[in-house]
């Protein structure tokens, strides 16, 4: 046993911290009802399993208190600094028994909630049985340092957050501009795309792909894992940026085979074109060359001697895209696109000089918002180490800060 140490039934913690069930360490209590037609707009926020949902004039819980979801959507917590009223549909922490409330949120975070949740329906947390959860509690004093220093990395987290948002809107807003008025164009025409520079046309999207390379989709029955087969592109390896390559399913050769007509090279543009994710979108990167696709994604081969598929990959992710998407659009449980239809997406056709120097603004936008997003996962990564070992005992205040930053 380390020095400075004890034996408890809930493992090795630091002699000065007590093994307790969580009830003696704060006190759940359910929220209150409050119909909607009772609701009036106010400064006080309403909370429910969901966080705030609107503000009323009244408030039943001084702050700072945590709310979590209690019915329906349960387990997520939220920290409140002012007077609120939580929902019937909570429960928040009535007493924290003189403990500190933002440690007592990092450690309801730790505990992961919904583990408890009850029900085949609707989910619902139960107060008593979460009371009973056993922890190690360190004195409030050390309870503030390790609430300061989570604290801290939040609040990078945050700040990150708020560039993001910025550096979004950016984008959103230079992809409107330059895809409906392009680089220094001072006459302008009516199109079924909306007013374009005088010197643009509207085009097909199937008049820019590769002659021998049409739009398809892939592979339609996969078989079995093969770990020395052919990566297979999915639409879930790529709906929020690409996925580990140790995440891709790989078909055997033997299948893949018969659909080499949908095999990938570095460039190709992806689109989702059935289930939820319809829409998606995705550039094809060098490590996937040669790799194939399912059925639930076509393939977008942009010939590069007429246009530039980043350039392309824009349009689709635009507005533009969107509304091809809308426009085309079949079934309801089931969303999906037809190959024929895809072809048919109306899309701008303008110089290839002016189509790249658009997608180099673009990227340039998309690598500073890359940059911001791996920043933000270095310190969720941080956070959740550091929850880890400070909620434990395992690795002491002390030190601590310094890698908070």
């Amino acid at each position: 046993m380390k020095s400075g140490y004890k034996q408890t039934k809930i493992g090795e913690i630091p002699e000065e911290w007590e093994a307790v069930e969580l009830i003696e360490a704060l006190e759940l209590q359910r929220g209150y009802d409050l119909p909607v037609q009772s609701r009036t707009k106010g400064e006080h926020p309403l909370i429910g399993s969901n966080g705030m949902i609107d503000m009323h004039n009244e408030w039943k819980v001084a702050g700072p208190t945590i709310v979590t979801g209690r019915s329906g959507t349960i387990g997520r917590l939220y920290y409140e600094e002012a007077n609120c009223w939580p929902l019937n549909t909570t429960l928040y922490v009535k007493n924290t028994k003189g403990n500190d409330p933002k440690y007592l949120f990092y450690l309801l975070i730790s505990i992961d909630l919904k583990r408890y949740g009850t029900g085949t329906g609707v989910p619902t947390l139960n107060r008593n049985v979460v009371h009973k959860h056993k922890i190690a509690l360190p004195p409030l004093p050390e309870q503030q340092k390790i609430a300061e220093i989570l604290s801290t990395v939040d609040e990078k987290m945050a700040v990150i957050d708020e560039q993001l948002a910025q550096t979004q809107e950016l984008k959103k807003g230079l992809m409107q501009r330059l895809l409906t008025r392009g680089i220094g164009h001072t006459t302008f025409k009516d199109s079924p795309l909306g007013g374009i520079p005088e010197s643009w046309s509207i085009i097909k999207l199937d008049d820019l792909v590769q002659v021998n390379r049409s739009i398809t989709y892939g592979i339609v029955q996969p078989g079995p894992f093969d770990a020395d087969g052919t990566f297979l592109v999915r639409g879930k390896d790529y709906s929020r940026g690409w996925v580990s390559p140790d995440d891709f399913f790989k078909v055997s050769k033997r299948v893949e085979e018969p659909y080499k007509r949908a095999r990938l090279k570095k460039g190709d543009i992806l689109i989702t074109i059935v289930g939820a994710g319809l829409g998606n979108l995705a550039i094809v990167p060098d490590w996937l060359e040669g790799a194939n696709i399912t059925q639930t994604t076509a393939r977008i081969a942009i010939d590069s001697e007429r246009a530039d598929s980043m350039f392309y990959y824009y349009v689709l992710q635009s507005p533009i895209g969107r509304e091809n998407v809308r426009n085309y659009e079949k079934g309801n449980a089931q969303p999906g696109l037809n190959l024929a239809d895809v072809k048919k997406f109306l899309v701008p056709a303008l110089p290839l000089s002016e189509q790249r120097q658009i997608a180099q603004i673009l990227t340039t936008v998309d690598a500073k918002l890359q940059v911001l997003t791996d920043k933000k996962a270095q310190y969720q990564e941080l956070k959740r180490g550091l929850m880890q070992q400070l909620l434990t005992g395992q690795r002491r205040v002390r030190g601590a800060a310094e890698m908070a930053g």
